[in-house]
């Protein structure tokens, strides 16, 4: 039964904040690759070489700008995870205190609002 669990957890795994531009590039990239390679003599395939490289511009552009911003978010979710949990270890925090203390319902908050 284990093996399966963790066979079903590598299918949920999430990228970083480029998954969905990784995505958008390769399958741009690679048509407008073709295409500017099929029709290099006329206007058409000298634009979609200008574009492929406009868009490789973007990509590029934009790992620095996050690489510069916020670097963390170019690291898998999986791997923020595990470093939160490996500095809450350290730190000897106690989350379920921290919960329990902030996170108090009153009978106030559960009254339906007509």
């Amino acid at each position: 039964m284990d093996i399966f669990r963790k066979k079903d957890n590598q299918y949920g795994k999430r990228g970083n904040v480029m998954t969905p531009l990784n995505w958008m590039c390769g399958i741009c990239e690679t048509l407008l690759c073709v295409l500017a390679y099929n029709h290099y003599h006329n206007w058409l395939g000298k634009s979609a070489f200008i574009v492929f490289f406009i868009i490789l511009l973007f990509y590029a552009g934009m790992y620095i700008f996050y690489s510069i911003k916020d670097p963390n978010r170019l690291q898998t979710e999986e791997y923020n995870l595990e470093s939160q949990r490996l500095a809450v270890i350290s730190t000897g925090e106690n989350l379920i205190n921290f919960v329990s203390e902030n996170s108090k319902i009153t009978t106030s908050d559960l009254e339906i609002k007509k």
